[in-house]
């Protein structure tokens, strides 16, 4: 399913506007949400010319991987859930804890309800969770260099 929805997104979001669905401006993140699906796919603009002042950032990702907490969870059974409805996931991430941790983890969804009495969900920006984990993969890289370096 997650490949049909990918696909499908892209494939709408080659063959659309920037406008229609999407939002913003042709600058913006684009952000498709499948709420009977359970999911998101975005598209986030990361182009140099729509940025300022680049340098190489200072924060620890290292520190805020070990900050996270990796879950098993059951999904709720009920329609909310969407495909995942009554799975039991092995591993992953409860959105409100990364929030926690950094409010830019959250992407869409407020966590509150739609007038309908369906949920809005929260979701988890993958893009920038993959931030920190290539950087903590940088770090802990530069620490076997190190340590290969006073072994030999």
């Amino acid at each position: 399913i997650w490949y049909n929805l990918y696909t499908e997104a892209i494939r709408l979001y080659r063959n659309t506007a920037y406008y229609f669905g999407f939002g913003g401006t042709p600058s913006a993140n684009r952000t498709i949400t499948f709420q009977n699906a359970s999911g998101t796919v975005a598209f986030t603009s990361s182009d140099a010319r729509l940025k300022r002042n680049i340098e190489n950032t200072e924060l620890s990702g290292l520190d805020m991987v070990n900050k996270m907490q990796i879950r098993q969870f059951d999904w709720v059974d009920d329609e909310s859930a969407g495909c995942n409805k009554g799975r039991h996931q092995t591993i992953g991430f409860v959105a409100d804890e990364l929030e926690e941790l950094d409010p830019f983890f959250i992407l869409d969804g407020s966590g509150g309800y739609e007038e309908d009495g369906s949920i809005n969900p929260k979701c988890i920006d993958t893009f920038y969770l993959l931030g920190y984990v290539t950087k903590a993969l940088q770090e802990l890289s530069a620490k076997v260099d190190e340590l290969e370096k006073k072994i030999h």
